[in-house]
């Protein structure tokens, strides 16, 4: 119960405790079924709880997803949690992007890709990535006397 007390736990993560501290599988599944038929323990509730934190802190869908899969989490309850099709995540990565590096685009190919890798490795995908850099380097072409590249889209190497 101490555990539950301070955040939400997959099922997975309290087995593992469980079993940590000496519980007997059996034992530990009996609490468990206990915890989950009182609605003390659930899945989808964590899964909302770890989601709804990992997109404030600004990671993307392949992030959370992963860490909801090492946590046990169901694939189905995962897919309804965090759809990675949704087109919220454009504005998610565009606040990320702004957070991180301000509002001005770096004219460098080699900034560029360090924006790009950085965004890819918080779990954004490349292509929404690529997009994204793309559009912001279009529009601050757009401002400018177009003497560079702005508008191709920026590499980024995975």
């Amino acid at each position: 119960m101490r555990l539950l007390a301070r955040r939400e736990h997959s099922r997975s993560e309290l087995a593992q405790k469980l079993a940590a501290r000496g519980v007997g599988s059996e034992v530990a599944e009996h609490v468990l079924a206990e915890l989950s038929a009182g609605a003390l323990q659930s899945d989808e509730r964590f899964a909302e709880d770890y989601a709804r934190a990992r997109i404030e802190r600004g990671y993307g869908p392949e992030q959370i997803l992963a860490g909801l899969r090492e946590r046990g989490i169901d694939e189905a309850i995962l897919l309804h949690r965090v759809d990675p099709r949704d087109p919220a995540w454009i504005e998610r990565l565009t606040e990320t992007c702004r957070r991180r590096f301000g509002d001005v685009l770096p004219v460098d190919p080699g900034q560029r890709a360090r924006q790009c890798r950085f965004l890819v490795r918080r779990g954004f995908p490349v292509a929404l990535v690529r997009r994204l850099l793309g559009q912001l380097s279009q529009l601050e072409g757009a401002g400018d006397s177009g003497d560079d590249d702005a508008g191709e889209n920026p590499a980024c190497h995975e």
